[in-house]
């Protein structure tokens, strides 16, 4: 085994790789029980002069909170006690001969968002494998024994009322236990985490955080904690510091008179030109103190169907209110004219959908600017000061349009290694650009129809690109730009000098590399399938070193990607 990985280890240096360290493949996959019954594998490798650690396996149970992503990290606690803190549950570590030197005692403490458990038994620090027997016999579990439960004095609370919370625990918790809130408008909906006051006010405890102390002895009752701002279903989670956590839920009512409303919209102008700020005032009955919300949707012509759009959406501006709502108070009798709360970025139609506390909904429809004005029509164009630069030279891009607009523009951009390929998005790693790529891009009376981005954009792969830029009515335009390309009749595209000298050197050894390989390992000499894969390889290095045009390999990237998998597989395989 050792020799071949000499041989892969040498290979990967002359193909740019960096050393390849021996690693034994022991079964050292080291399962931990978390409290709640989820489990993950840690594998556990020795190199030559450290170990790796690895998420070998794993079984999460469903999450009662819907949530999509584990948060997992792991301490390991060396025979001298020293922690090793890892995030994922991935990374090297290293142990002096004198600390790690045999068969020795592990301790590994696995947590997620939600849960904790550990193990500890013998691990053979010499040779890289788990011990079956000495220093402690065997591997066992201990899962913290903390005990956790929350309740409430008052789970169907009217709106604005405080209720109370409580908290237990195990007697000698000292630690601190935090608070998440969820909410849903239905019992059908999905549930979101929530923290804005428009949703409920809490004590600061809430976002602190509480720390048991020895006068609590297991109980803590946080008195008028939280009261609800909007009706329907709540969650308050409670979570110590193991992961163990628990939940009330609560269902939030207003009064009656809040529950019967009726609501009335209007725009102070439903047909504004872009960028023109306009009121909205919303009409209810004269008790009510809920909130009212806001949606938007937009569509760029009668034709095509309507989307939402984000509220941090370029295509709109809008102020705190449009955000985040508007609460009803006594001051307000019923009525509300909210100054400015939106403008429209972008011409043709959009909808604003708002609605209150108890599903009262009501629309306005917006035409913007689409009475064929100057804006409609404008003539963009882009050019640059060089249509030829070379790999990382700084390039200049002017954009002109109609003297009288005053819309955004954005960018974007696509890569083709060679004329004979299909034009796709570019890679971030093949340029770099100043923020305007990035961010919209708006036209003033200064700029009168023409605005030079110096310095716009650098490239760091050879090779052809357009770049394009679009305005605010759909209007499009790119130039063509060749970076590098043919300069050398020795040079690919796709490849630099260096990356293409590597790929020819590997291509010229693999044939006695196979050979050695063969030879040094039975599996390999009998396995069809690896046998298949580095003729697949040696075929598409080749088809690199002569320059087909429909080759496998288009970039540097495609190959070395190939090679790790070839790689991979022929040392889990030998």
């Amino acid at each position: 085994m050792k020799k071949i990985i000499g041989i892969i280890a040498g290979l990967s240096l002359l193909a740019g790789f960096g050393t390849f360290a021996a690693v034994n493949t022991a079964n050292n996959c080291l399962n931990v029980d978390l409290a709640n019954g989820d489990r993950v594998c840690i594998s556990i490798n020795k190199y030559s002069t450290s170990y790796e650690v690895s998420l070998k396996d794993h079984s999460f149970t469903a999450d009662p909170r819907g949530l999509s992503t584990i948060t997992l990290w792991c301490n390991i606690q060396l025979p001298n006690g020293t922690i090793v803190q890892l995030n994922k549950c991935a990374g090297e570590f290293t142990c002096s001969s004198s600390v790690c030197r045999g068969v020795e005692e592990l301790l590994i403490d696995v947590r997620t968002d939600r849960s904790y458990g550990m193990e500890y038994g013998n691990y053979d620090f010499a040779n890289g494998y788990r011990a079956n027997s000495g220093g402690g016999g065997g591997w066992s579990s201990d899962n913290n024994n903390t005990y956790l439960s929350v309740s409430s004095n008052n789970t169907s609370p009217e709106l604005n009322n405080y209720v109370n919370l409580t908290v237990e625990t195990s007697s000698n918790y000292r630690w601190y236990v935090e608070f998440e809130m969820q909410y849903r408008s239905t019992s059908s909906s999905s549930r979101q985490t929530v923290s804005s006051s428009s949703y409920f006010s809490a004590s600061s405890q809430f976002t602190n955080g509480y720390q048991f102390t020895s006068s609590d002895n297991w109980y803590r009752n946080f008195n008028s904690f939280v009261s609800f701002a909007r009706e329907w279903y709540y969650r308050l989670y409670v979570e110590d510091n193991t992961g163990r956590e628990d939940y009330v839920q609560f269902y939030v009512e207003g009064n009656s008179s809040s529950n019967n409303n009726t609501l009335y919209v209007s725009a102070s102008n439903t047909s504004p030109s872009t960028n023109q700020y306009i009121d909205i005032t919303a009409e209810t009955n004269s008790s009510y103190r809920g909130w009212i919300s806001f949606a938007i949707e937009y569509r760029s012509s009668t034709s095509y169907s309507r989307s939402t759009i984000s509220k941090n959406s370029s295509d709109i501006t809008v102020d705190s209110y449009f955000q985040n709502g508007y609460r009803f108070t006594s001051s307000d009798n019923g009525y509300k004219k909210l100054s400015q709360i939106i403008r429209f970025n972008r011409t043709w139609q959009y909808r604003i959908t708002v609605s209150d506390d108890n599903y009262n909904e009501k629309t306005l429809t917006f035409y913007v600017d689409t009475s064929g004005s100057s804006t409609n029509n404008n003539n963009l164009k882009i050019s640059t000061n060089t249509l030829y630069p070379s790999l990382d030279q700084s390039i200049g891009v002017y954009v002109e349009a109609d003297s009288s607009f005053r819309g955004w523009v954005d960018f974007s951009l696509q890569y083709r290694a060679s004329t004979s390929d299909t034009w796709r998005t570019a890679s971030t790693s093949y340029y770099s650009a100043a923020n305007y790529f990035t961010n919209w891009y708006q036209f003033t009376s200064s700029d009168y129809g023409y605005h030079n981005f110096t310095n716009f954009m650098r490239f760091t792969r050879s090779g052809y690109y357009r770049l394009y830029v679009r305005d605010t009515q759909w209007n499009e335009n790119y130039v063509q730009i060749n970076v590098d390309e043919g300069s050398s009749s020795s040079s690919v595209a796709g490849f630099t000098s260096s990356e293409l000298k590597k790929v020819t050197a590997v291509s010229q050894i693999w044939d006695s590399v196979i050979t050695k390989l063969k030879n040094k390992s039975y599996n390999l000499r009998n396995d069809s399938y690896w046998q298949r894969l580095s003729d697949s390889m040696y075929t598409n290095m080749r088809d690199v070193v002569r320059n087909i045009n429909y080759r496998t390999f288009s970039t540097y990237s495609d190959f070395f990607r190939a090679f790790n998998d070839w790689m991979n597989y022929t040392t889990k395989n030998s």
